[in-house]
């Protein structure tokens, strides 16, 4: 799973993540979304103050 596109504002001291997600085209979208929710519960426990955390599941184009 590739990340692009991360972004991290600060609003009033809490912060907001947002970022978009590739997942391969092997993978089904059930498991790209188990995996990026693992991966947005991480980002809480390592960022203290995240207030939300807005993420975009996207297929990879084929190349």
């Amino acid at each position: 799973m590739k990340i692009h596109a991360l972004r991290l504002r600060d609003f009033n001291g809490a912060l907001y993540v947002n970022f978009h997600a590739e997942f391969p085209p092997e993978m089904t979208l059930a498991e790209a979304h188990r995996q990026v929710t693992l991966l947005e519960d991480q980002v809480c426990q390592q960022l203290p103050g995240v207030a939300e955390i807005e993420s975009h599941l996207e297929p990879q184009k084929p190349t």
